[in-house]
């Protein structure tokens, strides 16, 4: 797995995107795999891809370099080459410089809001989803439950287990959260019942 700094070159037109990561194999999909659906974080670069094809780019390897130095490198090459395609120009912050319009927020709330699986999505995984777990046989149910039935814990035990929990951090819930999970449980055996 080499880690380096690496340019996306546009043949057509000389502009050209500049990354680093620690897998550059891995890297080079990731990009691909986006550009290839639409759906790439640099609209820059998706709407050259978009524009010149897949044959019009290509992703070569600027440096081989160990991971701990990835970013000073990378500033050098975005200070050395001012790539057209990148939008931030720090490598430490590369979300810096980018700012979403309004619309653009309004846009990205306006999907988050309400979203949520159909019930037939939600009735699909239900039924994937039941059966799931340690399938264990008649035997081995009941050689566990052998070994279990009247097993007692020493007072050290017990202390031990104390302390552990009382470390554990306890999750807060509001109450409508915990009377969702109420439901939610309720539904599952009701469902777990009827396929018995």
């Amino acid at each position: 797995m080499k880690s380096g700094v690496y340019e996306i070159l546009n043949l057509v037109n000389g502009k050209r995107y500049i990354g680093s990561a620690k897998s550059l194999v891995t890297r080079r999909a990731e990009h691909v795999r986006n550009l290839r659906r639409g759906g790439h974080s640099n609209p820059h670069l998706q709407s050259a891809w978009t524009k010149y094809g897949p044959a019009a780019f290509v992703f070569k390897p600027l440096l081989i370099c160990a991971a701990k130095d990835l970013l000073f490198y990378e500033q050098r090459c975005l200070d050395a080459y001012r790539p057209e395609y990148n939008i931030a120009r720090d490598a430490r912050a590369p979300m810096q410089g980018r700012k979403l319009s309004v619309e653009a927020r309004a846009k990205i709330a306006a999907y988050a809001t309400g979203r949520g699986h159909t019930s037939a999505t939600k009735e699909k995984l239900r039924i994937c989803n039941l059966g799931k777990g340690p399938q264990l046989s008649p035997a081995q149910q009941e050689k566990i439950h052998l070994k279990l039935r009247g097993k007692k814990r020493t007072v050290e035990q017990r202390a031990r287990m104390s302390i552990a929990a009382r470390r554990r951090p306890k999750p807060i819930f509001s109450l409508a959260h915990r009377a969702n999970l109420s439901a939610a449980g309720r539904r599952m055996w009701a469902a777990r019942k009827a396929t018995q």
